[in-house]
């Protein structure tokens, strides 16, 4: 809204940076307008608008160690080389300032979050590197559906992009669950959680044994919990079927 302006914003993240550690993933999403003049990015936010400087700035400051830009507005591509470094994915809509034109890539981003064909992995997992081939592809299928020539063409810039996950497939059940099976949903995800943090940290390990071993046992805990969460559905689905074929009078 009105309040959105650049010192509020940079307020905003100065703040955010104290609670961030070198340990934490940021992810920065960015949805909007933007617009280049020919020397600079600028995300369009009422009165002065934010830079591509400023984004940088932010970014920069920030302890993480693995860092996710996604700039889905037109003549986004204009700070992909700027921004993009060893510690940070950078993903834009178009792949110049040049491309001015409001893009449809971001939708189609947004939409990967929540769709099971986003996951060709299938591990109820949307990484980075999903979506943006998901979003890729819609846009690309769009223009051609159209028989338009496509004014916006997206651009992916870093390391480990596949292994930064932005969204959870796997349904969280309500809260008529059992107890038990609330539990161990609640393990799935946190070793669901424990695998992929592990995954960004293959290169602090010595060797790769080292690492496969480590990625190994936790994949073992994360099939065990799988068995019992399988086995409490299907005892759970045979009461509820036995309580439905009981006869009344």
């Amino acid at each position: 809204g009105e309040q959105a302006t650049r010192s509020d914003i940079l307020a905003h993240f100065q703040t955010l940076q104290k609670s961030v550690t070198a340990n934490d993933r940021s992810a920065l999403i960015l949805i909007g307008h933007g617009s280049y003049d020919g020397h600079e990015y600028k995300f369009n936010i009422p009165g002065p608008d934010l830079t591509g400087t400023d984004i940088g700035a932010i970014m920069d400051a920030w302890p993480a160690k693995l860092q996710l830009l996604v700039v889905t507005s037109s003549a986004s591509g204009a700070i992909l080389k700027d921004l993009q470094n060893d510690a940070r994915i950078v993903i834009t809509a178009t792949r110049s300032g040049n491309e001015r034109n409001a893009p449809l890539f971001g939708a189609y981003f947004a939409a990967a979050l929540q769709d099971p064909a986003a996951d060709t992995d299938k591990n109820d997992t949307i990484s980075a590197a999903e979506a943006y081939a998901y979003a890729e592809r819609l846009t690309k299928d769009f223009y051609e559906g159209e028989g338009r020539l496509a004014t916006e063409h997206s651009q992916l810039e870093g390391n480990r992009a596949e292994q930064f996950q932005l969204a959870l497939l796997t349904p969280v059940r309500p809260g008529t669950a059992s107890p038990e099976l609330a539990q161990l949903e609640k393990q799935r995800r946190e070793l669901d959680q424990a695998i992929a943090e592990l995954r960004l940290r293959k290169d602090e390990f010595r060797d790769n044994d080292e690492y496969l071993i480590a990625l190994q046992e936790l994949i073992l805990k994360l099939s065990e919990v799988e068995e019992q969460i399988e086995n409490l559905q299907q005892t759970d689905g045979n009461e509820a079927k036995a309580e439905a074929e009981e006869p009344t009078f």
